[in-house]
């Protein structure tokens, strides 16, 4: 004959059966057993924040607690015919006692006291978050309110948490709240709420028993602070102040805009760096074939331009760039073609007579060349054409390019260029009268 029933934070239920004086406990799956012996008649059930059982015992006027693991005890007496029972924040226990008229109250330690007066045969009781006890009457139709005689002072705010980065790339952050202190108008409190300070949308609760709860979703490169509110019942405390700043990490992101100049046995490649998402990028790798194989830069830097050396000229390479950072080793940049071309043979020549300027230069299959001058800001371009050349018995091929100018200091340069790749020059000084 069960005459009372609670469900505990788990969902598990329990009864009070008063014709076996014992309590049943019935998991959320359906399995009932008998948890443990009580006082006589229990009539009254209750759970409190840390799973104790407590019931109240109409026909031993006292009370009951069960433990989670099923080892009762009676904790304290109470008045004539308990029939309901409550517990408060702190643990304080109160009981309806049917056949006096009163209600009882035991304290955690167990000591029972007569604690007021209530309507005729009170059946039911609770507590509100104030501490008011409330005690329905069933034979006088009524409900009395039962108001302690000092209100405690409201629970603290709770203690700023500490926080640490999550591991490289996972946008998160594991954040641990310190106890907070007792209250003795609430107790003790069952979770906390935390709340990214720079994203309060972004959140993780520490439920009790755990000290600590992993919040998600967080950008990489920002730095983050942290505070605590805690729940006490139904009630929650004002924000804690700030934790520690935290920066989650992650791998750098792809360098861009490359833009390749060639070199002997050489190619300069300019870039823009990617995002270095909260870890300072070291070094960079590159790669040759398009990012089949990677070299790492040596000596190490992350400055643009990066020159890569000991390459065949006249070769076209596909080229791309990956940053690195403590975080590990980030994307590869979009592949741009550089062909790293020789610095031209060139035999100068002049004439102050005809003021022109004539470079006879050693071709290389496949690479195109240009005579240009410069004076200032004014440029000319000269004319190119194949000749042959002897040499002993030999007759050379070689590239003539001539370029006639005015008055002043010029400087003729020779260009090599092979598809879009263009080369180191060679030039000389030539003023002319």
């Amino acid at each position: 004959t069960p005459r009372g029933i609670t469900v505990d934070s788990a969902g598990n239920i329990y009864t009070a059966n008063f014709a076996s004086s014992d309590v049943s406990k019935i998991t959320p799956a359906g399995t009932s057993t008998s948890l443990a012996p009580t006082g006589a008649a229990p009539r009254g059930i209750t759970v409190d924040s840390a799973g104790n059982i407590y019931t109240a015992n109409a026909g031993s006027n006292n009370v009951s607690k069960i433990t989670p693991a099923g080892v009762s005890t009676i904790l304290g007496s109470t008045d004539n015919g308990p029939a309901a029972i409550t517990v408060d924040s702190v643990g304080n226990i109160y009981t309806a006692n049917w056949g006096s008229n009163t209600v009882s109250k035991i304290t955690p330690a167990g000591a029972s006291t007569s604690w007021a007066t209530a309507g005729s045969n009170p059946a039911a009781i609770t507590v509100d978050l104030a501490g008011n006890i409330y005690a329905a009457n069933y034979a006088s139709n009524s409900v009395s309110r039962i108001t302690p005689t000092s209100f405690p002072a409201p629970p603290a705010r709770p203690a700023a948490p500490s926080a640490v980065a999550g591991s490289p790339g996972s946008g998160t952050a594991v954040i641990t709240v310190a106890a907070n202190q007792p209250s003795a108008r609430y107790g003790n409190p069952s979770s906390y709420t935390i709340s990214a300070v720079q994203s309060p949308a972004k959140q993780c609760t520490v439920k009790y028993p755990n000290v600590s709860c992993t919040l998600s979703g967080l950008a990489a490169g920002t730095a983050y602070t942290f505070t605590a509110k805690a729940k006490l019942i139904s009630w929650q405390t004002i924000a804690s102040t700030p934790s520690n700043a935290v920066t989650p990490t992650a791998v750098p992101g792809a360098p861009t805009a490359l833009v390749a100049s060639s070199g002997d046995r050489s190619v300069s490649i300019k870039f823009t760096p990617g995002a270095a998402n909260g870890a300072a990028i070291t070094n960079l790798e590159y790669s040759l074939n398009n990012g089949s194989t990677w070299s790492a830069r040596s000596p190490a830097s992350a400055s643009s331009p990066i020159k890569i050396s000991g390459l065949t000229n006249g070769t076209s390479y596909q080229v791309k760039l990956r940053a690195v950072n403590s975080a590990g080793i980030g994307a590869a940049s979009a592949a741009v073609k550089a062909t790293p071309l020789a610095k031209p043979s060139v035999a100068w020549s002049s004439s102050k007579k005809s003021r022109t300027v004539t470079a006879l230069i050693t071709p290389i299959t496949g690479v195109s060349y240009k005579l240009t001058a410069k004076k200032g800001s004014k440029a000319k371009s000269g004319t190119c054409k194949t000749v042959k050349v002897k040499k002993g018995k030999k007759r050379l091929t070689r590239r003539s390019c001539t370029v006639r100018l005015s008055k002043g200091t010029w400087i003729a340069s020779v260009t090599p260029k092979k598809g879009s790749a263009t080369g180191p020059a060679n030039s000389k000084s030539y003023k002319f009268n």
